[in-house]
């Protein structure tokens, strides 16, 4: 007894002392490997038929009104009736006169993002729904928002990082240019394939303290099943609905979620090693997800605390 005592007081010690990082940081079984289903994931939202089956319950609309109609549970329609069904008409008036504000202002360059896509960006119908694309002169895919780091840089003369709010604001302003447009990121060969293979491997792959993959919440057995009051969803479909409002955190973003920011959340409380945002391995990663959503419309602004259709 005693001998359990004193082993219970280290284990306390050590966690005051080193947080729990320091019990944790020994070699956890299955780190290195992959989570089962890494041949399944496919580009293309149909593809969680193979995945979880339930598809048919969200795959649009209708379906979801018909689900809802049934009294389905949510976790049948992959969470989409609170998540996507309906875009956050309120919250996002006002961002987007926010970011209209930043898209129309000259920067050192003598020019705005206006000057080359149009007063009210009519020039950007549909071009969000293709990335992340590849880019030439970086020799490598980028998100939207990198891409938006890049032409205030290049051709506007304002500085934009990738984790800004004004960068955040335009990207949920020229994803809007998309809303209704089917996902279509080309990752059929070449360093698309690649960055998407590599997305893939990165998503399956155990690594961390805790020898997660983010596989390990978005796929079975877990997926679907609530976790300490979280939704993992699948990773089929969600890519459409990001950036997302989520009040009340990250006001320095103008309270908007992209998707690099949630896979670095993410991957913060699973106690993986994180990237930054705009980094090789996590556009890799957002590759991945938004190719596994080729064929979603996009639905720019949702809201993470949107309620569910009555």
């Amino acid at each position: 007894m005693k001998k359990r005592i004193k082993a219970k007081l280290l284990i306390v010690s050590l966690f005051t002392l080193y947080g729990a990082g320091a019990v944790c940081d020994v070699a956890v079984e299955g780190v290195g490997k992959f989570h089962p289903g890494r041949e399944k994931a496919l580009p293309g939202v149909e593809g969680d038929r193979n995945l979880t089956n339930t598809y048919s319950h969200w795959k649009d609309e209708k379906a979801l009104e018909k689900s809802m109609a049934e009294k389905l549970g949510d976790e049948v329609m992959n969470y989409k009736n609170i998540r996507w069904l309906r875009p956050d008409e309120f919250n996002g008036e006002i961002l987007f006169e926010e970011a209209k504000a930043v898209y129309t202002k000259a920067g050192t360059k003598g020019k705005s993002c206006a000057s080359c896509h149009g007063d009210d960006a009519e020039k950007l119908e549909g071009v969000a729904a293709q990335y992340p694309k590849f880019d030439s002169t970086l020799n490598r895919m980028v998100s939207l928002t990198t891409r938006i780091k890049r032409c205030g840089e290049l051709y506007v003369g304002t500085d934009l990082p990738v984790t800004s709010g004004s960068n955040n604001l335009l990207a949920a302003f020229v994803t809007a240019q998309s809303h209704g447009v089917p996902i279509q990121v080309d990752v059929s060969e070449g360093p698309q394939k690649a960055s998407f293979e590599r997305g893939r491997n990165s998503f399956f792959k155990r690594v961390g303290q805790f020898g997660f993959a983010c596989a390990s919440c978005h796929t079975p057995p877990s997926v679907l099943k609530k976790l300490r009051g979280m939704r993992p969803s699948t990773p089929y479909g969600d890519a459409a609905s990001y950036p997302i409002f989520e009040f009340p955190d990250y006001p320095e973003r103008h309270y908007l979620v992209t998707l690099q920011h949630q896979i670095k959340a993410c991957a913060s409380m699973s106690r993986m090693k994180t990237e930054p945002e705009g980094s090789e391995e996590y556009t890799d990663i957002e590759v991945f997800l938004r190719a596994l959503s080729n064929g979603h419309k996009v639905n720019v602004l949702s809201s993470y605390y949107g309620e569910a259709l009555d």
